[in-house]
């Protein structure tokens, strides 16, 4: 038995053919815009496979990173070469302006191992710095420059 074709089907087809036209028919000049990752990190578990140390700085054995995500315009601290006890907190400052700087805005402490990094915050249109803190006394080792 053959499939009945009601008129509804033939309008839905012709509209969906006359659309696919019209997007055929785009200009060739229109540049494609290449997607970009959210930036809706703030306070996240830190994905990007494009990151980067964009400062560090080092006191002894610990060093002291601030990591950079280009694609999703986060970043984030990261302790290495740490103990027990040791940690890393971010600061985020808005527009570069030192009066609108925000202090510690997440740390971590190394529970094990010798490395731990915090979530990841938004970083476009934003300067951040990464510090190597001993979390029982508050002793900052050292910190990153802003980034």
């Amino acid at each position: 038995m053959a499939k009945r074709t009601t008129s509804r089907s033939v309008v839905a087809g012709v509209v969906l053919a006359a659309t696919a036209g019209l997007l055929a028919a785009a200009p060739a000049s229109a540049a494609p815009v290449p997607p970009r990752a959210p930036r809706s990190c703030d306070g996240g578990e830190p994905i990007a496979g494009d990151a980067i140390t964009a400062r560090s700085a080092t006191y002894g054995s610990i060093v002291a990173e601030l990591r950079y995500s280009p694609s999703y315009a986060c970043a984030w601290g990261r302790v290495r070469g740490g103990r027990l006890g040791d940690g890393v907190h971010v600061s985020r400052r808005w527009n570069s302006d030192p009066a609108q700087t925000e202090y510690n805005i997440a740390s971590a402490m190394i529970t094990s191992g010798s490395t731990v990094y915090t979530p990841w915050f938004d970083d476009d249109g934003h300067t951040m710095s990464a510090c190597a803190v001993n979390e029982a006394t508050q002793t900052v080792y050292t910190c990153t420059g802003w980034y």
